[in-house]
């Protein structure tokens, strides 16, 4: 990597599909979503609805992106600096105008005459699923209905933390787990607040139903994950470590440090496997499994 690292993850796919791996690549290197001098600045990305959708925060608002896969786009190089070249090519082919293969279908913003913009927005994409949960500036968690095309709640986050959440995350999905539909209405925030904190929330009462401290988090965006069996939770720390919680106990289980020279600055849980991935601003990828 030639800069820090800001995000990490793993790609939910259908291990019984075996096109599924093949045809994301695809998607990622067909499909530039790319801003003009005057556009705002892109603050996150993400699939959505089993591939069928990219959603962009942007500026003030959230937006629905549809794209189409040219087939006659070449696949990607074994080479990573003929890639690197391949993609800058096409990158200057189209311009401040964006690829032509996608356009914006839907575009949400707050619409309450406030100037609050998104921080971050988590979305399933193993399944089929309508609901985007997204942290604003003005301290509110908004629950995104894309079907009805309207922030179908809006919890106020005032009381529980000082300062907006800067990362969101909703429960890992796996096929070798099965959980009540219940669990679902469960999602996660980290905020830069009192050193730094995570909430678990349930979108049934509105309401944070487990905090936990521990990680220390006072200046930078740190990435938060769940355990696809639901038990933990990993966040990134600014000691230069990744921290895992237990959620029944809501205590640290263990600190891993790695040789992080720097930040911890992402995490996440592999869908299939005991691996869990750290993302460093020192430009590593560390992965840590419990064999």
């Amino acid at each position: 990597h030639e800069a820090d690292i800001r995000q990490c993850a793993e790609k939910s796919f259908d291990p019984r599909s075996p096109s599924t791996e093949k045809s994301t690549k695809t998607v990622v290197q067909g499909v530039a979503f790319r801003q003009g001098e005057t556009s705002p600045a892109v603050t996150g990305a993400s699939f959505f609805y089993l591939d069928k959708f990219v959603l962009v925060s942007a500026g003030a608002s959230i937006r629905l992106h549809q794209y189409h896969l040219d087939p006659s786009l070449t696949g990607p190089s074994r080479d990573v600096e003929t890639q690197k070249l391949r993609n800058r090519m096409r990158t200057k082919a189209t311009g401040s105008a964006g690829s032509p293969n996608q356009r914006i279908i839907a575009s949400y913003g707050c619409g309450d005459g406030s100037s609050s913009s998104p921080i971050a927005f988590a979305a399933i994409n193993s399944f089929l699923s309508h609901v985007v949960v997204s942290s604003w500036t003005d301290r509110t968690l908004r629950i995104l209905d894309v079907a009805a095309g309207r922030f179908s709640r809006v919890i106020d986050s005032k009381f529980a933390d000082d300062r907006a959440a800067h990362s969101v995350a909703l429960p890992t999905t796996s096929f070798f787990v099965s959980h009540p539909n219940a669990a679902y209405d469960l999602f996660v925030t980290s905020a830069v607040s009192s050193g730094g904190v995570v909430r678990l929330w349930d979108l049934r009462t509105q309401e944070s139903v487990v905090s936990l401290n521990g990680h220390m988090n006072r200046v930078h965006r740190l990435g938060v994950s769940v355990s696809p069996c639901m038990r933990y939770i990993a966040t990134g720390s600014e000691d230069n470590s990744c921290y895992l919680y237990d959620v029944r106990k809501g205590q640290v289980l263990a600190r891993l440090r790695g040789n992080h020279r720097d930040t911890v600055s992402d995490v996440a849980f592999h869908p299939l496997r005991p691996i869990l991935a750290t993302a460093c601003h020192d430009g590593i990828v560390r992965l840590f499994s419990n064999s």
